[in-house]
């Protein structure tokens, strides 16, 4: 009796135990939720020194050129931080055509990173959060979206010299599509009117002067016909006086 006695109370202990670890209450409830909301996913740039056949040369201090085959790459990487044994999280890509599930364990110094396969097309990636527990929710308490840039050949076109407008920038995550021979049309008309507005402004400045020419000649003649005139009355004056006398 005393045998069975005591194996009931451990399998009495066991349950009471493991409802207490499945439990989930309010505050541990908050406290999954922040720190889903810690979460952070992004997509980072990392260049590397890497020859034809895709081998990384960290150590390489040579020149770095087509000829030699080795080079300089730039390459995308999906990071995902901040994950906790309370959380997990999903990653989905249609782009990729992956689905994964990536836990506190698959980190690597606190991160996990996806190399992205190429800079070929804008790749879009979600990330989902569930709790550990399936008792604080099975539902995904987050979700969070980022976009791989793709390569913008236009970004080496004729058209992007000086030019900083948003179809111009090396790698971007909205599709370009622009018409480089009316945007070189419009440029060379710009460039035109920038080159003519000075000889303009010359034009405009010997109106100027010559207004101003003028107006200083009007004012000379005035004054002088006004000097002739005064010296005129003044010789009358004194001619009148002289036969007065």
């Amino acid at each position: 009796m005393k045998k069975i006695g005591y194996t009931i109370l451990i399998i009495l202990t066991m349950i009471v135990v493991n409802n207490v670890n499945a439990e989930c209450d309010y505050r541990k409830q908050v406290e999954v939720n922040t720190k889903a909301a810690n979460v952070t996913a992004t997509i980072e740039n990392k260049t590397k020194i890497v020859d034809r056949q895709g081998v990384e040369h960290p150590d390489f201090t040579g020149e770095t050129t087509d000829e030699n085959g080795i080079v300089r790459t730039i390459f995308f990487y999906l990071t995902i931080t901040n994950l906790d044994e309370d959380i997990y999280v999903t990653v989905t890509s249609e782009d990729d055509d992956i689905n994964e599930t990536i836990t506190v364990n698959d980190l690597t110094d606190g991160k996990y990173e996806y190399q992205v396969p190429d800079m070929l097309e804008i790749r879009k990636y979600i990330i989902k959060i569930y709790a550990t527990n399936p008792e604080c929710g099975e539902e995904e308490i987050r979700s969070i979206e980022v976009k791989s840039p793709m390569y913008n050949e236009v970004s080496g076109s004729r058209i992007c010299d000086d030019n900083d407008a948003y179809y111009c920038q090396e790698f971007v995550t909205t599709p370009v599509d622009v018409d480089e021979y009316e945007i070189l049309q419009k440029q060379e008309a710009k460039k035109q009117k920038e080159e003519e507005q000075p000889e303009e402004e010359q034009k405009n400045n010997k109106k100027y002067l010559y207004m101003i020419g003028i107006g200083i000649a009007v004012v000379l003649v005035i004054g002088i016909i006004v000097v002739i005139i005064i010296k005129i009355r003044r010789r009358k004056k004194q001619v009148i006086m002289g036969e007065r006398l």
